[in-house]
């Protein structure tokens, strides 16, 4: 043994591993690895185990071999360039060499070695990795059979021999550098096991270091195979120097399995090969180990933490969600152990102070162990609703907090030192505000439910108020976490609670700065998160905020956040400034529970109000991804799916208004909740349902059970509204406290209280009213009170519309005056300034009432962003006639002398007044409400994405500075909810467009006509409607026809071109006799349109005068028929003074536009156009329909001659289903320059673009397919446009990057697309039109996003994706998500067109309107004038000419 004494093999080896790092050559390495074996083995050999043991038994002596046989296998396995097959070999014997050093030195710590050894591997895999290719899921299909052998021995407790599979040859040399191929079977020796577990621990501690890739997989793998061999053999026979150190090792290794379990449930490729039964396979066998080897000791509560995880994976493949909340409860028992007694008395702040003050100040040196543990247990509670358990796991962390920091802790807590005086260090006093907040906001959920009933008597006021004033000692500079944790609070609180806080002062919000320390991306998320949660349920209201106000800078918040998430949380750019406060490490930990409960709360948040802001689409993709996030990562649990499925159906059913349609997905909730979670109460969603009636259970002191996801609540709500199903529901929430019912419930309460009203009725209005009058002033409002006052005014409508109208006993004349008057106020209403929302509101019976109740919730629904709700209350407002119409007396019959008669009138003058001041009071009610019967979804996603490209180039600190609280300016946008609600904005587009709105309501069968009053400039004061009925099933059949002829094109098309003789001249022929036929149908199809839709409300589409001498003459022309032929008619609406009266420009425009058409309107549309404006007799109304005719004729010629032509371009605002027609082919409007409008806002963002003053510059993609040889005309002409200058350029015959189209459309002037429409839609994708661009100026969101007139030729290049029938939805487009990126125009075919004829009107069409592109910036009006008057010219001017359409 001389020999080997320990400095010389010191000298050697270290020499040796000198050598090999930089003296071997290659070829050398393979020798050099051999001395060093040979060196090694011989210190393992028999005949020098006694001398080896009394070295090692030497401290010192130890020290330096273990260093130098360190050292030795570093440079065997990690420094020689051996050959691959040598290289495997010295891996393996290096295994062997551990084992015989461990039998051979008894105790011998060998971690470090063989995380050398683990380290060679590792080398070695990454250098076969480098040279062959290979995924993470092909690692998991090849040990597929063996995984599933092995998890089976491990659950049924029971030796097998497992067979192991052949390893396909490209993957055999990674198995075997990983040691897999080498251990395939139970460890021979119990003795071995600890070097199992050292090997297991060095794997783990490798593959947690790695990003997920093949490598992690396969050392997943090793480590799963060693956990197999260890479990499989005399586990517990093996023997240790005490019980405590079994027990530790047993809990290491029991520990080490459940977090390699766990992590593989979790890892969506091993999910996808083994499916769904391998992952609950390996679930039992963990659970299986975790209850055979469980044992007493600190470990324990650790031990029942991986059970509960286990379980709370397990209950959403196959598992009983019950035995989570069991493990848990043990698990908390276990703990309580540790720091104090009873986790399950700790409910209020006053009992957890006694509890620690009782516990005195003792450490137990398991209590740094369990804080982290016990925090983890209670985000997986938090995920799970568990907020009774949660508050319990929440405790205890406090806890142990306290106990670590020691007696200055609980002096802290109970206020009994001075805060100068206290020693605590200042990070763990933020620790400690935390988890109050933390414990604040588990209360305030379990201190509520869907049913508005207190939980077990915990007051959450009393947490939030103990970690106010715990904060308070802080300054007035928290760190960000703590701003954060403290708005999931506040928002946690049940809404009388956070009220009576308000009042109080108490609850006031904070603001976020860059000096508060947040220091990690996810971090960011959450603030971000929480923020938008807050937003989501209290709505601040603001003078000059934007349509969806709060709501909109909340889906801003929500979508950042979700950026955050899941683009790569950054942590700071070079140009961020640096927190000035350092967080303490608990706060900077995100274990997988916390971050995927972030993950889900996000989605869901941006899906909620993606839904609310009525982007229907939208809020089912994002529902989607929150199912499919669970799916990948096994993430949440029942209640989740139950959450998005609930999204999904609701969304699905908005265009159907039938909750039955989507009987399937009813079933899969009603399993869910019914059988899974075996949640109470039972639901009752489909037809089929049979549930049992059973009463809630309310939880006892140690097992939790969670309440109803609000999502599943409104749903039953809305399936028992319709089913009639309502008394169950109706009992179980009008046993709630009124003092916590909240706001949601009280909506529900009405809506099922609608149809059959119940003695409730009167008292669930008296608890809304309630609290309306009690809501403090300058507070948030609750996001439900604008539905409840809408469900309200339903209510309201539907009495009156049943003949309970006032004024009915007196004269009708008063009658109608009184409704006028009620309408004047209800437009004040409307108008009155943002801080008087909702005043206290009288509900009787009356018109009024009515009227004020739809008005504020109206308004509110504006300023709150509730899309849906804005809509149906301003269609009911615009139904407003059938409430007054419903007690109209008779009409007596007309005496057969008056008949004939031409100077009689059968209305006295006082009752003609009362009919002209309510259709004026009508009229000005329609200027505030009609553009808010649609369109509104477009208005608040205006908002939406001009805020997203505001804060798109800021840092999160900038951002969150913005989005939060104090910000003045987040909430302002493109327009003002004030100016929406009075029709203000309208006086902002000028004198030089007209508007028309066409809409609509199936609830009536009527069409809805409105026209602005163009008769002089101001025009914001007054707007026409009528009131066209509608035959049922019209429309559709119309719809219908449409898409059929194009499906019989598409047919006829594909036919001809898979013919053999398609190039012949017969088949030539025959096409283009089909394209003529086709043309033809188009065009009967259109005339159709006009005359069974439009019918003779098209008068008020006609065109007005553009010049000041025409607008004269048409007055001129209009005084003198009214003087000389319908004198009585001018006596009764009172027209006989000066045309140009402001209180008279309604009637006078009507006439107006009446004259200009009558020439194309027959005899028998006049008759029935001036009977509604004035009931004459049958002969008077004659005379003045063939007069009028004279006149119109006579002032066509008269306009000719002055040779002004010109006529106001019209607006022309289309709802989801007259949007699907195309109106513009129509004759009425074919002639006429006519542009798509979709928002408000959309009109003033185009309008307010900034005009180019050199040449216009353009950029164009022509045929990207190479398939399209008849597109000629337009690639020759911007062909040679950008050849003779800078200011056009292109793609042709390619398809470009849509990154640099993107970057185009932000620069030119114009963009020209000709080619396939499917092309476009690869090129320009809906989300990244609507947020492309950069703000120039901060304060001018208008003038953000994209700057050119698109041209999207090519086949149904901007179809519209079809609505609801219903119109409960809008429809969306190519069109639409351009314009809201900032587009000013799009012009593009509705559907699919010829080549070639497109290609020779795009030419002309250039041509035209940019004239050569050499002179200056181009008009849209003259746009719109060149299309007009190309369109006729078409080969096919209905296929092609009728397909263009502009927005």
């Amino acid at each position: 043994m001389d020999t080997y004494h320990p400095s010389t093999c010191v000298k050697h080896h270290t020499s040796a591993s000198a050598d090999s790092r930089r003296n071997v050559q290659p070829g050398a390495a393979d020798v050099v690895a051999d001395i060093m074996q040979r060196l090694l083995q011989q210190l393992v050999q028999n005949d020098h185990n006694e001398a080896l043991q009394e070295t090692f038994s030497k401290p010192n002596d130890a020290a330096v071999w273990l260093k130098t046989i360190a050292t030795a296998l570093e440079g065997l396995t990690l420094h020689l360039s051996c050959s691959s097959q040598k290289t495997r070999s010295l891996l393996d014997w290096a295994d062997d060499f551990l084992v015989q050093l461990g039998a051979a030195v008894t105790g011998l710590r060998l971690q470090p070695l063989y995380a050398v050894l683990a380290r060679g591997r590792l080398r070695a895999m990454e250098a076969f990795r480098a040279t062959k290719s290979m995924s993470r899921s092909e690692v998991f299909d090849v040990w597929k059979e063996p995984i599933f052998q092995q998890l089976q021995v491990l659950v049924k407790q029971e030796g097998r021999t497992v067979k192991y599979g052949e390893v396909p040859a490209q993957l055999q040399p990674m198995f075997q550098l990983a040691g897999l191929l080498r251990c395939q079977g139970h460890v021979e020796h119990v003795e071995h096991v600890e070097h199992w577990c050292h090997r297991a621990q060095s794997f783990e501690s490798l593959r947690l270091q790695l990003p997920p890739g093949p490598i992690s997989a396969i050392l997943a793998l090793c480590q799963l195979q060693l956990h197999y061999q260890i479990f499989t053999s005399n586990f517990q026979q093996f023997k240790v120097s005490s019980k405590a150190a079994k027990v530790a090792v047993f809990s290491a290794e029991c520990s080490s399995f459940g977090r390699l379990v766990i992590s593989l449930a979790t890892d969506p490729e091993f999910r996808a090969v083994l499916g769904s039964s391998g992952v609950s396979l390996a679930l039992q066998a963990l659970r299986a180990q975790l209850e055979h080897y469980i044992s007493g000791g600190n470990e324990m509560g650790r031990m029942r933490f991986l059970q509960v995880q286990a379980c709370a994976l397990q209950a959403q493949l196959d598992g009983d969600p019950e035995d989570c909340k069991r493990f848990m409860n043990l698990a908390l028992d276990e703990w309580q152990g540790v720091v104090l007694e009873r986790w399950s008395d700790l409910r209020t702040p006053c009992s957890l102070m006694k509890a620690l003050e009782s516990a005195g100040d003792q450490r137990n040196a398991g209590v740094s162990l369990c804080v982290r543990d016990v925090s983890d247990a209670a985000y997986i509670m938090e995920t799970l609703d568990l907020h009774a358990l949660c508050m319990g796991a929440l405790a205890l962390c406090l806890a142990c907090t306290v106990q670590q920091n020691g007696r200055e802790a609980l002096s802290w807590l109970q206020g009994t030192d001075g805060t100068e005086h206290n020693t605590l260090p200042r990070s763990s006093r933020e620790v400690l505000v935390i988890l109050l907040y933390r414990l604040a906001a588990a209360a305030g959920r379990l201190d509520q439910d869907g049913f508005g009933r207190q939980s077990n008597q915990v007051d959450a006021l009393e947490w939030w108020k103990f970690a106010e004033v715990r904060k308070a000692t802080l300054g007035d500079a928290p760190v960000a976490p703590i701003v954060t944790q403290r708005m999931i609070a506040l928002t946690s609180m049940p809404e009388s609670c956070f009220l009576s806080q308000w009042r109080s002062g108490g609850c006031r919000l904070e603001a976020f700065n860059a000096d508060q320390g947040l220091q990690d991306g996810l971090m960011f998320a959450e603030a971000f998160w929480s923020w938008s949660q807050w937003s989501a349920k209290w709505q601040d209201i603001q003078c000059g905020q934007c349509p969806g106000g709060s709501a909109v800078g909340c889906q801003t918040a929500a979508l950042r956040s979700l950026k955050v998430l899941f683009h790569g949380p950054k942590v700071y750019s070079q140009g961020q400034k640096e927190p000035s406060q350092a967080l303490s490490p608990e706060l900077l930990r995100w274990p997988a529970w916390r971050s995927g409960l972030l993950q889900l709360r996000v989605i869901h948040q941006v899906s909620l109000l993606y839904d609310c802001l009525g982007e229907s689409d939208l809020a089912i993709a994002c529902a989607d991804c929150g199912l499919e996030l669970m799916e990948r990562k096994l993430c949440g649990d029942c209640r989740w799916k139950i959450r998005f499925l609930c999204i999904r159906t609701r969304c699905a059913v908005s265009c159907f208004s039938d909750v039955t349609k989507e009987e399937h997905a009813l079933h899969d909730i009603e399993d869910l909740w019914n059988r899974r979670i075996q949640g109470q109460p039972r639901v009752e969603l489909t037809t089929t349902c049979e549930g049992v009636a059973v009463e809630p259970v309310e939880p006892d002191g140690t097992i939790s059970s969670p309440g109803m996801p609000w999502e599943l609540l409104t749903l039953w709500v809305n399936a028992s509204s319709k089913q009639r199903r309502q008394g169950r529901l109706l009992r179980l929430l009008s046993q709630a406290d009124e003092a916590k019912l909240p706001s949601e419930s009280v909506v529900l309460l009405i809506q099922l209280q609608m149809e059959d009203r119940s003695e409730l009725w009167t008292e669930t209005v008296q608890r809304l009213l309630k609290k309306i009058s009690d809501h403090p002033s300058k507070a948030p409002f609750p996001r439900a009170l604008c539905p409840a006052l809408a469900l309200l005014a339903q209510a309201l409508f539907n009495d009156l519309k049943d003949g309970t109208c006032p004024g009915a006993e007196v004269n009708w004349s008063w009658s109608l005056l009184k409704a006028a008057a009620d309408l004047k106020q209800c437009c004040m209403v409307l108008s009155q300034p943002a801080e008087q929302l909702i005043d206290s509101i009288q509900v009787a019976p009356s018109l009024k009432s009515f009227l004020q109740v739809c008005a504020a919730a109206l308004r509110g629904a504006l300023f709150m962003g509730e899309s849906a709700v804005a809509r149906h209350c301003a269609q009911l407002l615009l139904r407003v006639e059938e409430v007054v119409g419903a007690a109209r007396p008779p009409r007596p019959p007309r005496p057969p002398n008056l008949e004939e008669g031409t100077n009689s009138r059968e209305r006295s003058p006082s009752r003609e007044s009362g009919d002209i001041a309510f259709s004026r009071a009508q009229w000005k009610l329609c200027k505030q409400v009609v553009p808010c019967a649609f369109g509104v979804s477009l208005l608040f996603m205006t908002e939406l994405r001009a805020m997203q490209r505001r804060l798109e180039k800021m840092d999160h600190w900038s951002a969150l500075e913005r989005l939060g609280p104090g910000s003045t300016t987040s909430m302002l946008g493109v327009m003002a909810v004030e100016d929406v609600c009075s029709g203000n904005w309208m006086s902002q587009l000028g004198s030089d467009m007209s508007l028309a709105w066409l809409q609509v309501d199936w609830k009536s069968s009527s069409l809805q006509i409105s026209r602005s009053v163009d008769v002089n400039p101001e025009r914001s004061e007054r707007l026409l409607s009528q009131r066209l009925p509608l035959q049922s099933q019209v429309l559709r059949g119309l719809q219908d026809e449409l898409q059929q002829l194009h499906r019989s094109n598409s047919e006829k098309i594909k036919e001809l071109w898979q013919r053999q003789d398609k190039k012949s001249e017969a088949v030539r022929l025959e096409f283009w006799r089909s394209r003529k036929g086709f043309d033809d149908q188009l065009g009967k199809l259109v005339e159709k349109i006009q005359k069974e839709v439009l019918g003779v409300g098209r008068f008020l589409l006609a065109p007005w005068p553009q010049s000041a001498a025409a607008k004269q003459r048409v007055l001129d022309s209009l005084r003198s028929w009214l003087t000389n032929e319908a004198a009585e008619m001018a006596d009764g609406l009172r027209l006989n003074g000066s045309l140009d009266d402001p209180e008279q420009a309604e009637h006078v425009f009507l006439l107006a536009l009446l004259l200009i058409e009558a020439e194309n309107l027959e005899v028998a549309e006049l008759l029935l156009l001036l009977g509604q404006l004035w009931d004459a007799g049958r002969s008077a109304l004659r005379r003045w329909a063939y007069s009028m005719r004279r006149h119109s004729s006579d002032l066509r010629g008269s306009l000719k001659e002055l040779n002004e032509a010109s006529e106001v371009p019209l607006l022309l605002y289309l709802d989801g289903v007259m949007a699907q027609l195309p109106l513009e082919a129509c004759p009425c409007l074919r002639q006429r320059n006519v542009v798509r409008g979709l928002a408000p806002s959309i009109t003033l963002s185009s309008l307010a673009s900034k005009p180019v003053a050199a040449e216009a510059t353009g950029f164009f993609v022509i045929d990207p397919a190479e398939d399209c040889a008849a597109m000629g005309d337009v690639r020759q002409l911007l062909t040679s446009w950008s050849s003779h200058g800078q200011s056009w350029h292109g793609h042709t015959g390619k398809l470009p990057e849509p990154s640099r189209v993107l970057e185009e459309l932000c620069r030119k002037d114009v963009f020209v697309y000709l080619g396939h429409g499917e092309r476009v839609r690869q090129l320009l994708r809906h989300e990244k039109l609507q947020v492309a661009g950069e703000v120039a100026e901060e304060n001018d969101s208008r003038r953000a996003g994209l700057r050119s007139t698109l041209m999207l030729l090519g086949c149904s290049s901007v179809k519209i994706q079809k609505g609801s029938m219903e119109g409960d939805i809008e429809s969306f487009g190519l069109a639409s998500s351009a314009l809201l990126g900032g587009a000013p125009l799009v012009l593009g075919a509705q559907w699919d067109v010829l080549g070639g004829d497109l290609d020779k009107l795009a030419s002309r069409l250039l041509q035209r309107w940019l004239k050569e592109g050499k002179t200056s910036c181009p008009s849209r009006g003259g746009l719109l004038t060149a299309l007009k008057d190309l369109r006729p010219k078409c080969l096919l001017p209905n296929l092609t000419g009728a397909s263009l359409g502009s927005d």
